[in-house]
């Protein structure tokens, strides 16, 4: 909040410039002075109030997830905020909350599925490279895909009308579906799919190209294994395995350099917390018996990343940048101004994650939109969430990044992340533009 001091600079002028041999003299200085100290006391309450106000709507933020915390409903959260290149960091709670480890802004979250984000920016290097188009067919790639066919209540299913493309897949409207998506068709092809290991990337793609679309491609939305099928693609057109990939080409020259499949860092990964039926959360996953940790996490493009939060603000500021971070290109603007446009028909708004719909919500190539219908953001917000309550949203036109960071399994309490982004978009909002 900044006070504007030309009121007072505009009076003293007016008063240097009245006439001291004047005989009223006295009587007008009295008389300014009289305005100019109640005018001071207005403004100065004025700039009390605006200042209670920016620090209302951030402390209101910090309040409501404080208390998840101290309620034990969740262990530990990191939050970062960031206006016009200041950030602001809270960092509260446990990593661990029957060790009481502290959380730290150096902690490793699972970052599920804000993993996908990544995986579109792999994908469109190589487009931006000429090694491949949006519009071609995945069965290129892929030709398993080619005998994929589409749900229609029967065993054998029938073939689609239409050709998948990587558009496609980057959109979630190639049809390829998953438990997260409560169609008959998605719970087909989880029931085909549970039970079933995959040690590989090419073990779990011919897995998922035994399932059946939920539509004809491009006819609809579906939370499905997509970017599987995209990280694949990449490993065979640039040969070289998505991990590597990754590192080499977006960790690297991002400094993400905790970021990866696997830890040698047991220590920094967060435990995991599940919500107990009788209330409040129990750890069902620590360092010490995490795939994380063990070697046991195949890399794919899905899920599957762990990260710190600072990791993940580097990415967001590339985003924000237009495709460039510490003038090092990832992407071109023109690739990322594609990728942040809506593409999902409104005929099948609103998109829905598992029992969330996501009203006022859309979808680009690789991450979330908000839409103008939306109950919060701000129309333009780039976003997408991971299941185990992992979050980040991104305003280039407002310069904005707000991310935040915990572990929590419990698909029934998502709403909280949505809660995160309104909060925090206020927050934000509340904040001066020029960082002062």
């Amino acid at each position: 909040m900044h006070c504007n001091l030309g009121f007072f600079r505009n009076n003293f002028v007016v008063m240097e410039n009245d006439s001291w041999s004047n005989d009223s003299f006295h009587r007008k200085i009295t008389s300014k002075m009289k305005r100019l100290l109640v005018s001071l006391l207005w403004m100065g309450l004025a700039c009390s109030l605006a200042a209670q106000s920016d620090r209302t709507a951030y402390e209101h933020l910090l309040k409501q997830f404080h208390t998840y915390v101290d309620n034990g409903e969740l262990a530990g959260t990191v939050i970062f905020l960031e206006k016009n290149g200041i950030l602001t960091k809270d960092v509260y709670g446990y990593a661990d909350t029957e060790k009481q480890t502290p959380i730290s802004e150096n902690s490793l979250f699972r970052f599920a599925s804000m993993t996908k984000p990544l995986t579109a920016t792999a994908i469109m290097q190589l487009v931006e490279k000429d090694k491949l188009s949006l519009d071609d067919p995945v069965a290129t790639y892929i030709p398993a895909v080619a005998q994929m066919r589409v749900f229609d209540g029967t065993t054998s299913g029938r073939l689609p009308e239409r050709t998948m493309t990587i558009r496609h897949l980057l959109s979630h409207t190639s049809g390829i579906t998953s438990r997260f998506d409560f169609s008959d068709a998605g719970k087909a092809a989880n029931k085909k799919m549970t039970g079933l290991e995959t040690n590989t990337l090419e073990e779990l793609i011919d897995l998922i190209c035994q399932t059946h679309l939920a539509f004809e491609p491009g006819e609809g939305w579906a939370y499905g294994y997509s970017n599987d099928l995209l990280a694949y693609i990449v490993e065979k057109v640039s040969g070289t395995p998505i991990d590597v990939y990754f590192d080499k080409h977006i960790f690297q020259p991002l400094d993400m350099h905790h970021t990866s499949f696997q830890t040698s860092n047991p220590d920094m990964l967060t435990s995991l917390h599940a919500t107990r039926p009788e209330g409040g959360i129990q750890v069902v996953e620590s360092p010490a018996n995490s795939q994380y940790v063990t070697g046991e996490n195949m890399p794919r493009g899905n899920t599957g990343l762990i990260g710190t939060a600072g990791d993940y603000l580097n990415f967001c500021r590339m985003i924000l940048n237009k495709g460039t971070w510490n003038a090092k290109l990832i992407l071109t603007p023109a690739s990322m101004k594609v990728m942040q446009e809506n593409v999902v028909k409104k005929k099948f708004f609103p998109i829905q994650v598992a029992s969330n719909e996501m009203y006022g919500q859309g979808y680009g190539l690789g991450v979330g939109v908000v839409m103008e219908q939306s109950p919060f953001g701000t129309k333009g917000d780039i976003y997408w969430p991971g299941a185990y309550y992992t979050y980040f949203f991104v305003n280039p036109e407002q310069e904005t990044i707000a991310i935040f960071m915990t572990q929590l399994f419990d698909m029934s309490r998502m709403n909280m992340i949505w809660e995160f982004h309104d909060l925090a978009t206020k927050a934000l909002d509340s904040f001066p533009s020029d960082g002062k």
